[in-house]
């Protein structure tokens, strides 16, 4: 929480370099399917339904997508190229080095160890990227100065030892909740 509000008071300026880490990048990102999903490996079970909810309640799985089939369609997608945040792993890798205007393709593969799409592993995907702007970040410090920045519009602005005590405090809120 504390680095979000970092990332909020950051100042970024618009950088004619190319992509690095810790840039903002803002790109239109258009991918699908390379491959066909591998046959599954199911038996089928005298009580398996058709189209009908399951006991749960819940719809049945759909197919997988096929060769084909729209991954990502996002246009003025802004990310923030930085090591644990990316869309696949490998994607930042194919940014760095980029510059505004540039037209990319690449093709990544759904790591076996995927948190974000365990029902997508192995399955690759082609991606077409047009870089739109790119922007350098510069982080503030996490001191008393950023705390009463923040703060400011307060009757007292607070410290940044106070603003972390109310953060946490917020999110224990909100985990109970």
């Amino acid at each position: 929480a504390m680095k979000r509000l970092q990332e909020q008071e950051a100042l970024t300026e618009e950088s004619q370099q190319p992509v690095a880490v810790g840039n903002r990048v803002t790109m239109d990102v258009h991918s699908e399917f390379v491959d066909d999903p591998a046959p599954a490996e199911t038996e089928v079970t005298e009580d398996a339904g058709d189209d009908e909810a399951d006991e749960d309640g819940e719809a049945p799985e759909r197919d997988a997508p096929a060769a084909g089939d729209q991954f990502i369609h996002e246009h003025d997608l802004t990310l923030r190229v930085v090591e644990d945040q990316e869309l696949l792993p490998g994607f930042n890798d194919e940014l760095i080095g980029a510059n505004k205007d540039d037209e990319l393709e690449f093709e990544l593969t759904v790591p076996e160890d995927s948190e974000d799409y365990p029902d997508l592993v192995g399955r690759k995907i082609r991606f077409h990227v047009s870089i739109k702007n790119v922007e350098t970040v510069t982080l503030p410090e996490l001191n008393d100065d950023l705390a009463a920045r923040i703060t400011a519009d307060e009757d007292e602005p607070l410290t940044l030892l106070q603003l972390r005590v109310r953060m946490r405090e917020t999110l224990e809120n909100e985990a109970e909740r």
